[in-house]
């Protein structure tokens, strides 16, 4: 801004608030932007101006708003450029851990239903795992084996979990389903710059199982 002997969200190349930050590696939720000018530098009076603009105002007040950087530039006979940029960060877990999480999650919301557990099971998870890189890389799924039987497919795209819980509540608490297969990839792209879980859950009616051994339900 203070380059351009302007105040501006864009960059002196044209770039957004948001598209700075993807380029700078931050995944976040949520962002936001203060800019301001003053032709002396007083904080109380530069702070006072956002606090009595409502887009500004709601930007410092914003509860989930968990980081805050904070520029000043002062450029010789003119004055002081001052940025507040905020934004909710998104700290990406590992693919196990993600996994272990959502995992007893979901058997935990179905106890309390008095539901038994879904057990994952492994090959499930791996082909889980693949539908879920493929959504990160904006490709086709593959095709559902033929040997899993009738397969319910579900697909998410949320940097949290809890949007998994929420939209297939009902599917969760279904007592048909005992097996499933799980799949998380945390990855950013073109439709997601911010950055996402890609979510695949699997689950099986039990019908499809009940004349399977256990040793059966192992190797599918």
């Amino acid at each position: 801004m203070a380059l351009r002997g302007d105040i501006s969200h864009f960059s002196t190349s044209g770039e957004t608030y948001s598209e700075r930050l993807v380029e700078g590696g931050f995944y976040f939720i949520k962002n936001g932007e203060n800019v301001a000018y003053s032709q002396t530098f007083m904080p109380e009076f530069i702070h006072q101006s956002f606090m009595n603009s409502p887009g500004h105002r709601a930007n410092v007040l914003d509860p989930d708003f968990d980081e805050l950087g904070i520029g000043v530039v002062f450029k010789e006979d003119n004055g002081y450029y001052v940025t507040q940029d905020f934004i909710r960060a998104l700290a990406p877990k590992g693919r196990i851990e993600a996994e272990a999480e959502v995992e007893e999650n979901i058997n935990r919301i179905r106890r309390v239903y008095s539901l038994s557990p879904i057990s994952f099971l492994a090959e499930a998870n791996r082909f889980a795992q693949q539908c879920s890189l493929n959504k990160a890389k904006d490709r086709s799924p593959p095709p559902i084996p033929s040997h899993f039987g009738e397969t319910h497919l579900f697909y998410i795209k949320s940097p949290s979990f809890e949007y998994l819980y929420s939209k297939y509540k009902d599917k969760l608490l279904d007592k048909h389903y005992e097996t499933g297969g799980l799949g998380i990839d945390f990855s950013r792209n073109e439709k997601s710059p911010r950055g996402a879980y890609f979510i695949t859950l699997l689950l099986f009616p039990e019908s499809e199982y009940k004349s399977r051994s256990n040793k059966d339900l192992k190797e599918i």
